[in-house]
């Protein structure tokens, strides 16, 4: 069975995101950026529970040891981009500048929403049977339907002409999961020049 859950994320009373998520077969389908938590609490979602609301601190707790104090002489930036409230990339993590004084620099590499509690309004928006609406799904999640000209499938082949202007990385493994989505044996991907 597939089917699309439409959520809505609210930080108090504003709202902070919005998105769909597909889950197929108990596989899920969703925006990379979403927490396990909150992605676990879809799976509960059916045609006897259409609609969920929960509270939790779906980014977990503020941890201390992720503000770190740098000197501004040894970070590799800018200084004009170091602000109170930008972002800067230190190595492979992102952090937000919480002060910046005396030629240091300090930053919160938590998530922004780390130790907050969030309220998420969970919908089952619609039940997929057809294996043309469960793929024209799971292409819209992955923000990859609007680059595809046409496509063909059958018991055993998914055939996609693709736009010859696009920059796209279609990983191994979102593809294993389309193919077993749609219970198929191969896909055929065609760029048309």
């Amino acid at each position: 069975m597939a089917k699309t859950i439409e959520y809505t994320i609210f930080d108090g009373i504003e709202e902070i995101a919005k998105g769909e998520i597909v889950v197929i077969n108990k596989e899920l389908y969703e925006p990379e950026e979403l927490p396990k938590k909150l992605i676990e609490e879809c799976l509960k979602i059916d045609e006897n529970n259409k609609e969920i609301e929960i509270e939790d601190k779906f980014f977990g707790e503020r941890n201390e040891k992720l503000v770190e104090t740098f000197r501004i002489s040894d970070l590799n930036v800018n200084e004009n981009e170091l602000t109170i409230g930008n972002y800067v990339k230190i190595g492979n993590y992102f952090g937000m500048i919480k002060s910046v004084s005396s030629g240091r620099v300090q930053i919160d590499f938590n998530h922004p929403y780390a130790g907050k509690i969030l309220k998420v309004k969970m919908k089952l928006e619609k039940i997929l049977e057809e294996k043309k609406q469960i793929l024209e799904e799971v292409l819209k999640v992955k923000d990859i339907l609007k680059n595809i000209e046409n496509f063909e499938i059958n018991e055993k082949l998914l055939k996609i002409e693709m736009k010859t202007n696009v920059n796209l990385e279609l990983d191994k493994n979102f593809l294993d999961k389309v193919k077993k989505a749609l219970n198929i044996e191969k896909i055929k991907i065609i760029f048309n020049y």
